[in-house]
């Protein structure tokens, strides 16, 4: 089974239905520093190539997608709008789990992953291929 990780090309639309923040770029960046700079390291990706690279956005979005995976969460980037959602899809709640149960498992992996928040927001999102 193939994961998508990003916006399909070949599709007329995309979705995202979860349970999770919507944040931007320059928040998140700040917010993970560390674990990013750490990323940059470990592929070899040096301060002055970082800053010169035209595919920047490119590895900021395989460094978000190989964290979040870790804890469980998905992201999903908005190029056009520089928004970042991140979550726990709704198709993951299990069929005996209450909302609150599967909120709860979200607010942790969110704090597991560096990301500590109070309050979750319900993210339904869609795009068209234009």
């Amino acid at each position: 089974m193939k994961v998508k990780c990003d916006f399909v090309t070949n599709s007329s639309s995309c979705s995202f239905v979860a349970w999770g923040i919507q944040t931007d770029e320059s928040s998140l960046k700040r917010r993970l520093k560390k674990e990013f700079d750490e990323y940059k390291t470990e592929h070899g990706l040096t301060e002055t190539e970082d800053d010169e690279y035209d595919e920047c956005e490119e590895v900021l979005t395989e460094f978000l997608h190989e964290h979040f995976n870790k804890y469980d969460l998905t992201v999903q980037r908005r190029f056009d709008y520089d928004d970042i959602l991140i979550g726990k899809l709704v198709s993951k709640m299990k069929d005996d789990e209450t909302l609150r149960e599967f909120k709860t498992k979200v607010l942790d992996s969110l704090k597991e992953s560096g990301l500590v928040i109070k309050e979750l927001s319900y993210i339904e999102e869609s795009w068209m291929d234009a």
